[in-house]
């Protein structure tokens, strides 16, 4: 009866490992001859291991990657390839992200840039840093999509459309006024015949 109870109040509590762990404990003899810190220990770990996965789990999830199998581990280091070893394994370690310095990834077509990329994405989240994965095609579809503008009067528009530092270096890189809050009809003419 204690036991159901407390196991109830375990999973009310949402502790899925410690009651993972306490199911396999009583239905071993051989935790009965542990002390009760040991016991307590070995419950604890197992709801810790526990919650660091499903963490994991999510940050993953939450990246989006394309390919959840992309792994600095999984690198082919061929000659032909000129791949640095050490450096690769240097940003692996994403001292870069905390020294907020960006990684420019550079090679043809087929090369294995997404995979690369992917996989520092992978280093990131196993450091518990949330990560997104985007290609660059997405982020300019993503910003047709939300890009919004309301007329006020014959000749101003507001511009609605949510600032990012993706929209502030499309607008320098464009000369685009795209992070204008009032726009002249000259200049939304530009935005909207503009080609990349």
């Amino acid at each position: 009866m204690v036991y159901d109870e407390t196991m109830y109040k375990l999973r009310q509590l949402k502790l899925s490992g410690f009651v993972e762990a306490l199911a396999m404990q009583s239905e071993d003899d051989g935790y009965h001859e542990m002390s009760f810190e040991q016991r307590l220990a070995i419950l604890v770990d197992h709801e810790f291991a526990k919650r660091q996965s499903k963490s994991l789990e999510r940050l993953v999830k939450n990246a989006r990657f394309h390919n959840h199998q992309a792994s600095l581990t999984e690198i082919n280091y061929r000659e032909d390839r000129k791949l640095d070893r050490n450096i690769i394994l240097e940003l692996g370690a994403c001292n870069y992200i905390r020294h907020s310095q960006n990684v420019v990834i550079l090679g043809a077509t087929g090369a294995g840039k997404s995979f690369l990329a992917q996989g520092l994405g992978q280093a990131a989240c196993q450091h518990r840093l949330s990560t997104r994965y985007t290609t660059l095609s997405e982020a300019v579809i993503h910003f047709m999509r939300t890009f919004r503008v309301v007329q006020i009067s014959d000749r101003k528009w507001i511009n609605l459309t949510r600032s990012s530092d993706f929209i502030k270096a499309l607008a320098r890189k464009t000369k685009l006024p795209l992070t204008n809050y009032f726009l002249q009809p000259s200049q939304l003419n530009r935005m909207l015949t503009h080609r990349l």
